[in-house]
């Protein structure tokens, strides 16, 4: 029984875009704004996370490929643009004692430097952009 709707499913989602990374995080913010929405004066977001979960679904049934494709490459873009200032968050957090962290405005690359030296010039091994931070 369980075998033959699985086969039927697979044979019906040929062709079709199914499940990507953008994806998959529309789902976990579908899900998020959901529990949310069980507080009492977040209840309107339970209408958010359906539509959200709802065009999700669209996406994973869409039989129009580059369309979904492009949105995954935009999806990316953005979260390789943001991702470097969360690692920098992160590390500075980890290694508070000892070190900090910064972010090259042209590159963006990570840059550690040994804390507590005062006001210093850091050059990006990367682009050879110079900054001027405090330690």
């Amino acid at each position: 029984m369980l075998e033959e709707l699985r086969r039927k499913l697979t044979i019906w989602m040929q062709g079709r875009y199914g499940i990507d990374e953008l994806t998959k995080m529309l789902n976990i913010l579908g899900i998020v704004l959901l529990l949310l929405s069980l507080i009492r004066p977040l209840r309107f977001l339970s209408l958010a996370a359906l539509v959200l979960i709802g065009f999700n679904l669209f996406r994973m049934t869409s039989r129009n490929i580059p369309k979904r494709l492009e949105e995954r490459q935009k999806y990316l873009l953005f979260v390789s643009r943001i991702r470097p200032f969360f690692t920098v968050i992160r590390l500075n957090i980890k290694d508070r004692g000892t070190h900090k962290y910064f972010l090259c405005k042209d590159c963006r690359k990570v840059l550690r430097v040994p804390k507590g030296k005062g006001r210093i010039e850091i050059r990006c091994p990367e682009c050879g952009k110079k900054l001027i931070r405090n330690t």
